[in-house]
């Protein structure tokens, strides 16, 4: 870990053990010279060792959340075990094999402390993974000398974060996978069957339903204009993500009308409620200033009229005005969130106070994410009834009227 990052080298090895088994495996080393002597010191013998052939395109991986969940759990553990942080970041850079782009940004946060910076200095070199408030919490820790609780408590909200989006997923995951299943398959009965049935009955006469004759008007659109309508949907949804990602005044106005959405607003304002009162907790509880920790929280709630609220909650904070009072005047939290944290104010328990708001909107929040799926599932069905239903009265109610055909 100590050497720099492009003198690690990928070693595959084949030895023997002690039973004289042959056994094979790779490792990446600064040298050919320091693997044999690992493998030495396992008891190993008949040691071969020859440099891996790096691929023509080899990929580093993506690094997920997932990935930055894990170090800093492994990071606390070792804290916790009295470690100190150049030997835990040691062990956990040469435990992480996959991805190679993490174990990079683990062996570049070593040789930046190695170079005199602190951990959250060297963390903060890299923010797309770690953001302002792990990068605040992990300095607030550095100073109070409680570097381990404050890595245990940023696991724990990285893992309910994470929780709540495997949530959030898994909740709409299946009205998704049926409303596709069910475009895919009208889409098929539009251009392939309904044409069939129209050119029957066309042959024949007579005068057809409305909803028999609507139905092959579809039919005909999306058979002579269906690749056109495909290709808008497609560059309408990448438009709508592209000026979402980079107009922040669109992406603020999506974000009210989703908080007017049912089922779904109700959501979104409850995980960005959670996570600001449940990080605020932690910021507050760890002796991070609090207008320094609106600043760290604000980008992390997850929504960005929340975000600019904050920021403005925290110039009203620091202009002399109570916690409580500038969140109510900011019409965004709920009445409960605000007298919890007034209650808080008043006790001298704010960091406790604000972790009970967090926990109790948690708790809403998994409730509303379960009332969803359960009310999704009859929407859906009574939606495939609907149009199946059509479609098929549409293709054979003509049938019992074929003897006025004839």
């Amino acid at each position: 870990m100590a050497v720099e990052e492009k003198k690690m080298k990928t070693y595959t090895w084949s030895a023997k053990n002690k039973q004289g088994k042959t056994i094979k495996g790779e490792h990446d080393m600064a040298s050919e010279a320091i693997l044999k002597a690992f493998l030495s010191r396992q008891g190993l013998t008949n040691i071969q060792v020859r440099e891996k052939a790096k691929p023509v395109f080899e990929s580093k991986g993506r690094i997920k959340s997932s990935n930055i969940v894990f170090f800093t759990r492994q990071m606390a553990t070792m804290l916790r075990a009295g470690m100190p942080v150049m030997r835990s970041l040691e062990l956990v850079g040469q435990s992480i094999e996959r991805p190679k782009a993490m174990q990079e940004l683990v062996i570049d946060v070593f040789n930046r402390i190695q170079n005199g910076a602190s951990f959250a200095e060297a963390l903060a070199a890299h923010p797309v993974y770690f953001n302002n408030l792990y990068t605040s919490l992990v300095a607030a820790g550095e100073e109070a000398g409680m570097l381990e609780q404050t890595m245990d408590n940023l696991g724990t909200n990285l893992e309910k974060n994470e929780a709540v989006k495997k949530k959030i997923k898994k909740a709409l995951r299946y009205p998704i996978i049926v409303l596709c299943f069910a475009v895919i398959v009208t889409a098929i009965l539009m251009i392939k069957v309904i044409p069939v049935f129209a050119e029957f009955f066309e042959s024949n006469g007579g005068q057809l339903p409305w909803i028999t004759q609507f139905v092959m008007s579809i039919s005909d659109f999306l058979i002579d204009k269906g690749a056109y309508l495909l290709i808008i949907t497609i560059a309408a949804i990448y438009a709508f993500i592209w000026a979402k990602k980079r107009n922040r005044n669109f992406e603020k106005r999506v974000n009210r009308l989703a908080f007017r959405a049912p089922l779904i607003g109700g959501i979104i304002r409850c995980g960005a409620v959670a996570r600001f009162a449940g990080t605020m907790s932690i910021l507050f509880n760890a002796g991070v200033p609090m207008i320094k920790g609106l600043t760290a929280v604000a980008p992390a709630v997850g929504s960005v009229v929340f975000e600019e609220a904050i920021y403005v909650i925290r110039d009203n904070v620091q202009n002399g005005q109570q916690l409580s009072f500038a969140m109510k005047n900011s019409e965004l939290f709920p009445i409960v969130a605000v007298q919890m944290t007034a209650i808080g104010e008043e006790s001298g328990n704010l960091g406790e106070m604000l972790g009970r708001v967090g926990k109790f909107y948690e708790e809403e929040l998994d409730w509303r994410i379960d009332n969803l799926t359960s009310m999704i599932e009859p929407l859906i069905m009574a939606f495939l009834g609907l149009v199946v239903g059509g479609l098929l009265m549409a293709m054979y109610l003509p049938m019992f009227q074929i003897g006025d055909l004839f």
